[in-house]
């Protein structure tokens, strides 16, 4: 007696069972497929968003830096405009030019190809505390954005000698 006999009628199951199990494979994989693309998409977008965070990091660094040069307090450059206390615009615009769009002609640096731009305005001087009058503390709100997708607003505060 034949243990492996094929029963009558069963002749084409082993081919219809290979081809069960085949299509439960191609499933399988096509959505494994799938969910890599979805998580690399996921990473890229991810990557993107803290090189832009970090880009904007160093544009109000940048800023910061530049109140720094400045020996005396740099005046205010726009006059009766809906932010008149700004001392330097978006991309470096000029007196009563607000510059809030950004303008592409006028960035104020790159970084990593991810363009970035950084805006100071005044806030208030009060008297440094502990010094003479011609001593003033100044505050300036700086605003960092980068490619216009992730943007850092701090408060620096500079001591300048005022008066001399």
């Amino acid at each position: 007696m034949n243990i492996f006999q094929v029963g009558k009628g069963e002749e084409g199951f082993v081919l219809v069972a290979a081809l069960l199990v085949m299509m439960v494979l191609l499933l399988l994989g096509a959505t494994s497929l799938n969910n890599t693309n979805i998580e690399l998409k996921i990473a890229g977008n991810t990557r993107e968003m803290v090189q832009e965070l970090y880009v904007a990091e160093t544009s109000w660094q940048e800023g910061a830096n530049w109140t720094v040069a400045y020996s005396k307090p740099p005046p205010i450059i726009n006059t009766g405009v809906v932010e008149p206390n700004n001392v330097r615009n978006f991309g470096n615009g000029g007196a009563n030019v607000l510059n809030n769009d950004f303008p592409s002609a006028f960035v104020d640096g790159t970084l990593g190809g991810v363009p970035y731009w950084y805006k100071v305005a005044y806030q208030e001087d009060h008297q440094t505390q502990g010094s003479g009058k011609e001593y003033r503390d100044f505050y300036y709100d700086i605003t960092g954005n980068a490619d216009r997708a992730q943007e850092i607003e701090t408060v620096v505060r500079k001591v300048y000698k005022v008066g001399y």
